[in-house]
Formats: structure tokens, sequence, C-alpha cells
């Protein structure tokens, strides 16, 4: 592995989230590049990003102690389509009639006639 490609994984190798075969490959890089391994030894120290597990176990028991049966009642005024619905519907029926209509008369010419004169006319 090159420098980029290691420095670019070391978040990841100091929380042990990357394969077995890629932590190997990055420790190896680090005995030959003191560059890479200065760089590691920081993140190795830093403490971990975890949360303690005291705050794991409130969230956990609120969650629990959350009730669940009164959410249909939360949403039931809800409709499951939107008022803008049928505008949508419409316009799309809209654009489907006029693309229909291009397709069966083709697209409108472009040119005039007083350009379609000035070609005619030769010297």
């Amino acid at each position: 592995m090159n420098c980029h490609s290691v420095q670019n994984l070391l978040d990841l190798h100091a929380e042990g989230l990357l394969s077995a075969r890629r932590m190997k490959a990055i420790d190896a890089h680090f005995v030959s590049c003191a560059k890479c391994r200065a760089l590691f030894t920081p993140l190795k120290a830093s403490p971990s990003r975890k949360g303690p597990r005291s705050l794991k176990e409130r969230l956990a028991s609120a969650l629990k102690s959350t009730p669940d049966a009164d959410a249909p009642e939360k949403f039931s005024g809800l409709s499951p389509w939107p008022r803008e619905a049928p505008v949508l519907a419409a316009a799309a029926l809209g654009l489907a009639l006029v693309a229909g209509l291009i397709a069966v008369w083709g697209v409108p010419s472009q040119s005039s006639d007083a350009t379609t004169a000035l070609v005619r006319e030769e010297p």
C-alpha cells in the first residue's frame, strides 16, 4: 500500500473496522514508513469514541419504556396521498398529451419564409 491509501484508512484502522487483510497490509506499511506510523500513533492512543455503557443502558431502557400503542393515533389524520397529487397527475397527463402530439405531427419547423427566400436566390 502507498502512503495516500494508508492515510485515508488510518481512522478505520485505529477503530478496528478494517478487514484482517487490510489491517495486515497497513501494519506492514508502518514497518517501512515512519511518516504514516507517526500519524497513526496519536489516533491509536486517543480514547474511544464509543459512549459509556451506562448511557447505552439508559437509552435502551428509555426506548423500551416508550409506548408504541399510541403510534397509530398520531398518524390517523394524515392522508396517504398529498394534496398536490391531483395537480401533479394533471400536469403529467398534459405533458404526455403534448409529447404524443409532437410524436404524431412532428416538431414545428424553425425556418421562416424570409430565410427560405434568401437561400433560393443565387447570383
